[in-house]
């Protein structure tokens, strides 16, 4: 299934794309750095959720 890091450096830009999506799509004006910032943890989480998930299965 691959490199462990390949899949962290996934999860994480995953996180990014996932969080940066949501902040864009979201009408809020103030505080978007922290709506950002946490989206990003948990789209990261949820990732690495995932990956945990297919290697216990795997």
């Amino acid at each position: 299934m691959g490199g462990i890091g390949f899949w962290i450096a996934y999860c994480i830009g995953f996180g990014i794309l996932g969080g940066g999506l949501y902040t864009y799509m979201s009408g809020r004006k103030k505080r978007r750095w922290a709506l950002f910032i946490r989206a990003t943890l948990i789209y990261t989480a949820f990732a690495l959720a995932f990956v945990w998930l297919l290697y216990k299965i795997a």
